[in-house]
């Protein structure tokens, strides 16, 4: 069961799986960090067909800002393979 709560602008959520996020920023300008937890390694089963691949726990921190003119820039550093992605968007 997730647990989710909004204090003063700042949206939190907390995942059964250990995960836990913040939302926080204003219209147009916002920041979120996610924190995903280990996972195990799992064995395939008659209920589910599958198995899963064990991994290693990472955080997330986005940021993203919209401009007047209708641009819209983000940037996202990953801390599973240490990247850092960065994006330019126009709406016409």
């Amino acid at each position: 069961m997730d647990y989710r709560h909004t204090v003063a602008g700042t949206a939190v959520t907390v995942g059964s799986d250990k995960s836990v996020s913040a939302t926080f920023g204003v219209t147009g300008n916002t920041v979120v960090v996610s924190h995903t937890a280990e996972r195990a390694a799992a064995a395939s089963t008659t209920v589910t067909n599958y198995s899963t691949a064990q991994k290693d726990a990472y955080t997330t921190i986005a940021v993203s800002r919209d401009l007047t003119s209708g641009a819209a820039l983000a940037a996202t550093y990953n801390t599973f393979d240490s990247s850092l992605t960065l994006k330019a968007s126009v709406a016409f």
